[in-house]
């Protein structure tokens, strides 16, 4: 297809997509729509414009019962962040409420049409590319990400650049993936594994640019934060001291708390997050020993990327249904991967288990741990196939 017609066909539809989310949501959206969690970083917002520390419950308490919130919504990620909350916070919450719904929309559409960009297959074949765009469109993660007003969509547009630009040698890709990283560490924890990877090979390959750009990136925002508002750390670290471990998430940590009867309240402590974590440090190690073991280093091998992202979600300590939104990289390459070959019927477990999780009627979200899992499996099922085992 020329590519003027296939842009034209991406833009088309990236466009009739964001305005059926709009609409859907602006007809069926109840008053609670976009403002149970986006009330944290629109509070956090303005208080960091104020020049008043989000963490330590007080101030944005005080900010979150004027919006008639009975219980405090916590800001529990890192202070990078509050530089990237101040435009949304120069709105009035309902309006922002909004704006934020369409800014999530328009990133998610970006990400979808990045992904699709370095996938051969996405740019060759109609089908591939319609496939993968009903797949993303079925995502139950993305309308809980709408429905709560969260930031995880950010994740996914951070991840989406890190592959676009990760493998490109000129210091504006390497600027470009290393900012694409530093918005994935938003929520530290959900990938953590993968840094780890990612460091040991950078060191392996020397192509640790990225990385170091990365953190450079991240060093500057946390500046931006200490010099606006110079106790901010201090407030986070004494709010870390409490680790919310009384939440259920759809992750292995959050069971295996569960299965060791490690009671789930607020003030339970420090040894019931290392508890929470013994599957992330497991996974960890093992990662790291094979990345230190692997003879031939490849500094960024798409297929080993996309297993590891759904395995850090499965390992996590906390992951919300929502922050599987990153799963998208890993359902599109399968989809990529699988559609051309005598395995097509790998290509529909993404959209299936899309569709499953969205009428799934679990009584809690810890309940859906096994979404990653099975997209992991399904990377490794799509990772058989052959470059000639064609249909």
């Amino acid at each position: 297809m020329h590519k003027s017609v296939r842009t034209i066909e991406t833009a088309f539809i990236a466009v009739v997509s964001v305005a059926i989310l709009a609409t859907l949501f602006e007809a069926t959206a109840p008053s609670l729509f976009g403002s149970i969690d986006f009330i944290q970083y629109w509070g956090g917002g303005q208080l960091f414009m104020q020049g008043i520390s989000p963490y330590g419950g007080d101030s944005l308490f005080a900010l979150e019962r004027e919006l008639s919130v009975k219980e405090l919504i916590t800001l529990w990620n890192p202070p990078w962040i509050l530089p990237l909350l101040t435009p949304l916070a120069l709105f009035s919450f309902k309006n922002a409420i909004w704006i934020w719904a369409g800014v999530q929309c328009l990133l998610y559409v970006t990400s979808l049409l990045l992904l699709q960009s370095i996938q051969p297959a996405s740019r060759a074949d109609r089908s591939v590319r319609l496939i993968s765009w009903v797949t993303a469109l079925s995502s139950y993660p993305m309308a809980l990400a709408l429905w709560y007003g969260q930031i995880s969509v950010v994740l996914l547009l951070g991840i989406s650049i890190f592959l676009v630009y990760a493998q490109k040698s000129s210091w504006p890709h390497i600027l470009a993936a290393a900012s694409g990283l530093a918005l994935t560490t938003l929520k530290p924890h959900a990938l953590l594994p993968l840094y780890i990877y990612l460091a040991i090979l950078g060191v392996r390959t020397k192509r640790s640019a990225v990385l170091f750009s990365a953190a450079v990136v991240i060093s500057l925002l946390a500046l931006i934060s200490f010099l606006a508002v110079p106790p901010v750390f201090d407030s986070y670290i004494g709010l870390m001291q409490s680790p919310p471990v009384w939440w259920k998430t759809p992750s292995l940590g959050s069971w295996v708390q569960e299965l060791t009867k490690e009671p789930m309240v607020q003030g339970a402590g420090q040894y019931t997050l290392f508890l929470r974590s013994i599957p992330q440090i497991i996974a960890i190690s093992m990662i790291g020993i094979i990345a230190l073991i692997t003879r031939n280093p490849y500094w960024l091998k798409l297929d080993v990327i996309v297993l590891l992202i759904p395995i850090c979600l499965f390992v996590s300590p906390y992951s919300w249904l929502y922050d599987q939104i990153l799963l998208l990289p890993s359902m599109l390459w399968i989809i990529a991967r699988c559609w051309n070959s005598k395995r097509r019927w790998l290509c529909f477990i993404p959209l299936t288990v899309n569709i499953l999780v969205g009428i799934d009627p679990t009584p809690g979200q810890e309940y859906y741990v096994w979404y990653p899992l099975v997209i992991a499996l399904a990377v490794l099922a799509a990772g058989k196939v052959k470059s000639g085992e064609v249909l």
